[in-house]
């Protein structure tokens, strides 16, 4: 169970993290939603 959780290391059928360039949080701090990623 500890070897498909990964508690000692990468899980077997994982995968690396995402990097985004540029990455900007979806909420500002005056809690306006950013362009384009408004709820519908």
């Amino acid at each position: 169970m500890k070897d498909d959780l990964g508690l000692a290391g990468p899980a077997p059928g994982s995968r690396e993290l995402g990097k985004v360039s540029n990455a900007r949080p979806l909420i500002g701090h005056d809690g306006k939603v950013r362009a384009g990623f408004e709820p519908k």
